[in-house]
């Protein structure tokens, strides 16, 4: 109990710090600190605050047992731009788990995912949150699963293979 209050303390005292460092900077932009039971930061956030309207903007970071989790930036309160997120494979090792693009809170441009072996699970583009262009899957092995093209969200074509790699 006296680790987490102190935790908690420190992380009080550190949000108010923010706080008052980026108050002194600009009055409608907050930071905010999120701790874990037990005092550590699970995540740090700005938002804008105008009248009774509070939005996310700029940088967002998660964590997950110190480790980053999760980052990439809010614009007008929707994801914007690059963001990446990272798990835990099983073996205790951290592996970027995918990474792409967002443009006004929706996927938008390259998008890549990997299996928990680090190798590629999935990659296309995505235009205005739908697939766009060529979509390619992998088994967990590298081998190609599937291929799709897609125009606006729609599919017009697949091609697909078994694991050993015989087309279906």
């Amino acid at each position: 109990m006296k680790k987490y209050t102190i935790g908690l303390i420190t992380g009080a005292l550190l949000a108010v710090s923010a706080m008052m460092f980026m108050g002194a900077q600009n009055k409608n932009l907050v930071t905010a600190v999120t701790l874990r039971d037990g005092g550590t930061v699970e995540i740090i956030s700005n938002h804008k605050i105008s009248g009774n309207k509070i939005e996310r903007v700029g940088k967002y970071t998660e964590w997950y047992h110190g480790r980053i989790k999760e980052e990439g930036n809010y614009k007008n309160d929707l994801k914007d731009g690059k963001w990446t997120s990272w798990e835990d494979n099983r073996d205790g090792d951290w592996i970027k788990q995918s990474e792409g693009t967002y443009k006004n809170g929706e996927e938008n441009g390259k998008w890549t995912a990997w299996h928990s072996n680090g190798k590629k699970l999935k990659e296309g583009n995505f235009k205005n949150g739908k697939p766009h262009g060529k979509i390619t899957k992998w088994y967990s092995s590298g081998k190609k699963r599937y291929e799709e093209t897609y125009k606006d969200g729609k599919r017009i074509s697949r091609k697909s293979w078994d694991r050993d790699g015989n087309e279906n």
